[in-house]
């Protein structure tokens, strides 16, 4: 029985680890690379497969129940208690709950709507670390509404005393503030906070729904009304948000994973509810949300600060204390040191799957989504410009940042000007205006040319044509290298800092702005600018500010003003509205190549007066799909 438990328990927690990475990955895949997609349909897929995935677990798991209950004691007790069982004619005369059957399935739908618009709103490990509170809230509405157990449900364990309880509730309050506000990583915090509790309620009134049910029918059996209530009503909600037009044939293999992972999860979780006591399922749960939360950090690529890591196990620690009491918790620590030993092999065994999942390789020459896994060459390299000093250019270092969410943390680096330097073995260059730094053999992924007018053309034929190119910034790049060096040059565009917010996923464009106006210079600028027009405050920075303080401030602002061109590109990525101001020091050719290359003409301010009237430029008109497919993973793909 306890090693059916584990082996319950690794594959609850791999299921739900690996359809939590997935489903954010499918998420964030849609919303930053078909603007005609708007991210509710891809929500009301997702929540599709989840309640599908729960309803054919529910068969699943019923029908062996009921099929060789008899055969074996173990199967008989798990799922079908003879005391509990009932016909499906005793549901259909069952008008007294059948409302609740209904109200379970809508709340049940409901609930994993509003959670998948809360991932897509903000990150994992704030999302979980907010529905950490649910047993809290669970706990509560019990306390104040005297909600009896079901029949066959032991409170052993559940009784606190007074003071211990409002102690743990402060506790696991404290840890979850904690965790979720600014110093915890959570953007969009309160819509993010809003839509996690909305989330915790709606599942607790379902599971209230279902207990009801519960006293008079076998549960899995109920459960399979519910879940076919729920599938039913994603079913509508599908239909009304027009979903034909979705790229299905794109994103088949992804879909596919979600609801494999979804079914596993879903219909393992079936299996330990009915396998532990509701003490027991909480501690899981909050250990689950725990290991999730580290592995979406490292599936990621982003970082856990002190502030989440503490919150979380402050989070915990108060749970337990508020589900436990003094003389349980005596008893129970000797098999909770057991549990923590197997928690740590669990925890262990997924964030190795973490890392060597971030060597997977998203897309395909068909334009489809799929997954490969290499192991990565350390000796090829990126090249970005980086300034004299210890400042770097934002832009340039953009290019070091997204390689490094791509290919891994070993990223090899080349930054010096001499030649002799960065021309000894083929290198990379993405993000910047640097083709004068191109060598023979190099690969260009998203380069432009920084001046077509004073380029040095005749030093660079030789090298032109050696060039490995999958994309370029713009047109006016691709049109001046195919006309001056007669070389053939791929139809794709894009500036590849525009792929930001698909891998740096914890950072998300602020729901209430505290910027009014975000004027960024060029690093040639640092000495321009007044920093009111008018009567409008403008808040005024350098392009040479550390570039996660630079993001930070555009996700907050509501217009960015800026004369740096990767100040416009990264607002723009994020979905924050922005306006070139022309400088006397910065070329516009650059400015022109972007702008063009996502279907867009340059329209830029003198002043910035004239940029506030303005106001930020209509959205770019560019699908992504081609750029980051263009991404040349063969070259950093060990060779077999």
């Amino acid at each position: 029985m306890v090693v059916l438990l584990f082996v319950g328990v690794l594959i609850w927690y791999s299921g739900s680890t690996a359809f939590s990475l997935y489903l954010q990955d499918f998420l964030y895949s849609v919303q930053n690379n078909y603007k005609s997609i708007s991210i509710f349909k891809t929500i009301c897929i997702a929540t599709f497969i989840q309640s599908s995935s729960c309803w054919v677990g529910a068969i699943v798991f019923y029908t062996i129940a009921r099929t060789w209950a008899t055969k074996s004691k173990l199967l008989l007790s798990i799922f079908a208690p003879d005391n509990v069982i009932a016909s499906s004619n005793d549901i259909e005369n069952a008008h007294t709950t059948k409302y609740f059957f209904i109200a379970a399935g809508i709340l049940h739908a409901s609930g994993v709507l509003v959670m998948n618009l809360t991932l897509a709103l903000s990150n994992i490990p704030c999302v979980h670390t907010i529905r950490c509170l649910e047993p809290l809230l669970a706990g509560l509405f019990v306390h104040f509404t005297q909600v009896s157990s079901t029949p066959n449900q032991s409170s052993n364990g559940t009784i606190v005393n007074n003071t211990q309880y409002w102690i743990s509730i402060l506790v696991m309050l404290f840890g979850v503030a904690l965790a979720t506000f600014r110093g915890g990583q959570c953007t969009s915090l309160g819509f993010t906070i809003s839509l996690g509790m909305i989330t915790n309620i709606l599942m607790i009134t379902r599971n209230v729904c279902i207990q009801r049910i519960s006293r008079q029918y076998d549960s899995l059996l109920a459960q399979c009304v519910v879940y076919t209530i729920s599938t039913v009503v994603t079913i509508f909600i599908l239909l009304t948000s027009n979903i034909f037009n979705f790229p299905f044939k794109q994103y088949v293999f992804v879909l596919c994973l979600i609801g494999i992972f979804s079914f596993i999860y879903h219909s393992t979780s079936i299996v330990i509810c009915s396998m532990v006591t509701l003490v027991a399922h909480s501690l899981l749960t909050i250990f689950k949300r725990l290991i999730l939360i580290v592995v979406a950090a490292i599936y990621f690529r982003s970082r856990l600060n002190s502030p989440m890591i503490v919150g979380g196990l402050i989070a915990a620690f108060g749970l337990i204390l508020y589900k436990v009491d003094k003389e349980t918790l005596k008893n129970t620590l000797y098999r909770t040191r057991q549990f923590s030993i197997g928690v740590v092999f669990i925890l262990l065994i997924l964030c190795t799957g973490a890392l060597v999942s971030r060597v997977f390789n998203f897309g395909s020459a068909k334009n489809a989504f799929s997954l490969r896994s290499s192991p990565m060459r350390t000796n090829f390299s990126l090249f970005y410009w980086k300034m004299s000093g210890a400042n770097e250019n934002f832009g340039d270092k953009l290019s070091h940042i997204l390689l490094m969410s791509i290919v891994g943390p070993n990223l090899s680096l080349i930054t010096a000007e001499e030649q002799s330097a960065y021309c000894k073995t083929p290198k990379l260059l993405a993000i910047g205006s640097i083709f004068q730094f191109s060598c023979e053999n190099d690969v260009i992924w998203g380069s432009g040319v920084l001046d077509s007018a004073t380029f040095p053309s005749k030093s660079y034929s030789k090298i032109m044509r050696t060039l490995d190119i999958r994309a370029v910034r713009g047109p006016r790049t691709r049109q001046f290298l195919m006309s001056t060096f007669n070389i053939s040059v791929p139809e794709v565009y894009g500036d590849p800092a525009l792929l930001l917010p698909y891998y740096l996923t914890g950072y998300k464009k602020a729901s209430v702005p505290t910027i009014l106006r975000l004027l960024i210079l060029h690093f040639r600028d640092d000495t321009r600018g007044p920093s009111i027009a008018g009567n409008t405050p403008i808040v005024t920075i350098n392009a040479c500010l550390p570039w996660d303080q630079i993001i930070n401030l555009i996700l907050q602002s509501e217009l960015v003003i800026s004369t740096s061109l990767h100040g416009i590109i990264a607002a723009e990525a994020f979905g924050v509205p922005a306006r070139v101001l022309v400088s006397p020091h910065v070329e516009l050719f650059k400015f022109h190549d972007y702008f063009e290359g996502t279907q867009r003409k340059l329209r830029y301010a003198n002043n910035l007066s004239e940029a506030i009237q303005m106001g930020g430029e209509i959205p770019m008109k560019l699908d992504l799909t081609k750029l980051r497919n263009a991404f040349p993973m063969d070259k950093f793909e060990a060779k077999s």
